[in-house]
Parts: C-alpha cells; sequence; structure tokens
C-alpha cells in the first residue's frame, strides 16, 4: 500500500523487498526509507541485519586501461530535472556524512562536504574540500580542516600552508605550527627555509 512498485521473495516475504515508493524512492532491502539525522534519502539500501559487510558498496572496474571506479556528485540549481542553474559561493556541491545511533536517533560523527570557494562561472567552478568531526558531548559537527580553491590548507583555523617555497610566517616564541606545547613548532623565518623549534 502506498508504493508504485514491489518485488519481493515469495518464500519469505519482506525479507528482501525492492521497492519504488510513490514519490518515486527507490528502497532495497526494507520496504521503507530509513531516515538519516536531517534527510530522508531517495535512495536507501539496507543490508541483512548482523551481517558483516552486507550493508558495502562495492565498486570494481575491470579494463585494460586508466580508468577506474568513481562516484559522481553534481549539484545545479535549476529546478526541473537536467536544466543548468548556475551555483552559488558556498553551494555543497556534495558531500560523506557519517552518523551512528545514540540509542534514539542517528547523529552525524563526521562529514566530508565539496562546497563552491568562489564565483563560479562559464568553465570556472572554484571548489573546496571541507573536513568536519564531532568533539565528545556534541552532538554535530565542528570544521576541522580546509582546502580551497587555491590549495591552501588550515587545520582548525591555527594554521596554513600555501605549498609556496617563499611562505614564511611565524617565530621560535610564536610557530605557526604547533605540536604539543606553546613554543613546540613549525615555522619559516625566510625564504625557501623551515625552521623546527622545541621549547
Amino acid at each position: 500500500a502506498g508504493n508504485a512498485f514491489v518485488v519481493e521473495d515469495s518464500a519469505s516475504t519482506d525479507s528482501s523487498p525492492f521497492v519504488i515508493s510513490s514519490s518515486g524512492q527507490l528502497i532495497v532491502g526494507n520496504t521503507t526509507a530509513f531516515a538519516a539525522s536531517t534527510i530522508t534519502p531517495g535512495i536507501n539500501f539496507q543490508g541483512p541485519a548482523g551481517t558483516n559487510g552486507a550493508n558495502a558498496i562495492g565498486l570494481n572496474g575491470f579494463s585494460n586501461d586508466s580508468g577506474g571506479p568513481a562516484i559522481y556528485f553534481g549539484k545545479s540549481r535549476g529546478v526541473t530535472i537536467g536544466t543548468q542553474g548556475l551555483v552559488s559561493n558556498n553551494d555543497v556541491l556534495g558531500g560523506l556524512l557519517f552518523e551512528g545511533s545514540d540509542g534514539t536517533v542517528m547523529r552525524r560523527g563526521a562529514a566530508i562536504l565539496s562546497e563552491v570557494d568562489g564565483t563560479p562561472g562559464a568553465s570556472d567552478m572554484p571548489g573546496r574540500l571541507v573536513f568536519s568531526t564531532t568533539a565528545d558531548g556534541a552532538s554535530s559537527p565542528t570544521e576541522r580542516m580546509r582546502i580551497n580553491s587555491a590549495g591552501l590548507v588550515s587545520v582548525t583555523g591555527t594554521f596554513s600552508v600555501s605549498g609556496q617555497a617563499s611562505y614564511a610566517v611565524g617565530s621560535a616564541a610564536a610557530p605557526s605550527v604547533k605540536v604539543g606545547g606553546e613554543q613546540n613548532g613549525l615555522y619559516s623565518s625566510a625564504a625557501n627555509t623551515l625552521d623546527v623549534t622545541l621549547g
């Protein structure tokens, strides 16, 4: 009832159904979709309960060339399927969201997001990767590391590295990258140099 198309195992009804709901959701392994913490997926896979690895998705490619399996994420602001609508700065292009049950609902423990990092245009799509984790005692992720469209890497907002040999920042008393203590870390005192200080 309420589903547009259902395939079931006749010997064990509802044990491994394949369902297309009346709203167009594709559901494999269950009769209804399981909602995540903030979304209800349009495609939902549920492997056999209690079976190790049954919930995994495998992508294998067998071809004598340089290509390999891939997962594609595409974002358009077009409101009709298949239409092209220019995305905007800070739009999320795709993400990997990791969640676990707190005994009542699913809570997000970590996330990796790809976002637009600037003003896009014809043949121009600046992007960044944002890595977030949820702190102990919290219920939602906080950004921990970012790689922006210029290739700059920032970790918890405390330092950035440009990848340029001439990048100079910090001092022995206040290193730009701190490891361990107040004065333990890395800094660049001049072009093409890297200094290590142990307080």
